[in-house]
């Protein structure tokens, strides 16, 4: 889902996010894979880059009609975007302390409880909420 920056601060894009991706190396506090890598996950956190042969098979498939992020996919490789994190899942809560540049992969798995709740309370769900059973 879209993320809406109306819930964030007006300086999310222009200061926030810049300052914790330089802060954070522009790599993933979690798994330390770089920020707009091209990559293939392994096991765990373990990633690795495309060889020769393999960048010549997605250039291939782009190619043959593919873009080039389907041919990526295609081939079992993704494109690393960092995207900012809230650890304590406080979307208010934007102190340096609680924010940290996560891969999309470490920040779905770090969010897995949250968006559960969500799809099983609905999205105003929030942690320590009493649900009424009728």
């Amino acid at each position: 889902m879209p993320i809406d920056y109306n819930d964030y601060p007006a300086n999310w894009l222009t200061e926030i996010r810049p300052r914790i991706l330089a802060r954070d190396k522009h790599r993933c506090k979690f798994c330390n894979v770089p920020n707009q890598l091209v990559i293939k996950r392994l096991k765990g956190t373990a990633w690795r880059k495309p060889c020769g042969t393999e960048w010549d098979m997605v250039h291939s498939s782009i190619r043959s009609g593919y873009s080039y992020s389907g041919a990526l996919r295609y081939h079992g490789f993704t494109k690393v975007v960092l995207t900012i994190a809230h650890l304590d899942h406080d979307h208010t809560n934007t102190s340096d302390r609680n924010l940290a540049a996560l891969c999309q992969r470490c920040h779905l798995k770090h969010d897995g409880t949250q968006h559960a709740n969500n799809r099983k309370y609905g999205r105003n769900w929030k942690r320590n909420q009493t649900t009424l059973i009728f």
